[in-house]
């Protein structure tokens, strides 16, 4: 498990996992008992991502996930969480997404979208960031990842579904 200390003592490109996830449930369409687990894993210097982001729009920040483009293989899914920003060159606006950590996953499920949620909650104090609060997240349709981004960002006043 992730602590402050080991966080400390990492470079911004190490690979640290910040929580993993296990449970069963049960198939709707055979019936049968099934493994969901999953991990979420960052880095330091994608975590500065979300530093950058509370830096510049203070106590209120507006996060994106996507699960509709995720990558599959093996049977595990991948999904990210983010921000948005916009970067000027010249006369160019240009859209950027900015990660900052991300979810390994068995299945769908709302208990590993709740953990990459959550996760973000706990290391947020680590990175002596201020208290942030989620106003805005912007996603996808899928049920679980709604549902689940209500239950840990309950002040969360928009969820725009693309």
């Amino acid at each position: 498990m992730l602590t402050k200390p080991l966080l400390d003592n990492t470079d911004d490109v190490d690979t640290i996992v910040l929580a993993r996830h296990s449970s069963q449930f049960k198939d709707n369409e055979t019936g049968n008992n099934l493994d969901s687990e999953g991990f979420v894993y960052s880095c330091k210097g994608l975590l500065n991502n979300m530093r950058r982001q509370v830096d510049g729009c203070g106590e209120a920040i507006a996060v994106s996930t996507d699960t509709t483009f995720n990558l599959l293989t093996e049977g595990w899914c991948l999904y990210s969480i983010g921000c948005r920003s916009l970067v000027r060159t010249g006369e160019t606006l240009r859209q950027k997404y900015r990660p900052f950590a991300f979810l390994l996953s068995r299945t769908e499920r709302g208990d590993g979208y709740e953990l990459l949620f959550e996760s973000l909650l706990t290391v947020q104090p680590w990175l002596d960031i201020e208290t942030y609060q989620v106003k805005a997240l912007s996603s996808d349709h899928h049920d679980g990842l709604i549902k689940a981004a209500r239950k840990v960002y309950p002040e969360c006043e928009s969820i725009t579904v693309t």
